[in-house]
């Protein structure tokens, strides 16, 4: 199964690697894109820590602490 198709079975649709989308994100939810680039550890470190503060910043206000 080549990797069009996985995502074609994933998602429902007739999309592929090159043309993905309008992805719809439910409004309680965030979406996390990531560079899998050999080359892009940094950007990888970043995202990491950003959805942290994320989590942790929605966990205070959910639980008003």
């Amino acid at each position: 199964m080549d990797k069009n198709s996985i995502v074609q079975e994933i998602f429902k649709e007739n999309w592929n690697l090159d043309n993905f989308g309008p992805l719809k994100i439910p409004s309680n939810k965030i979406f996390v894109s990531e560079d899998t680039r050999i080359i892009s550890e940094d950007s990888k470190i970043v995202w990491k820590i950003v959805l942290l503060i994320v989590m942790i910043v929605t966990f205070l206000i959910r639980y008003k602490i």
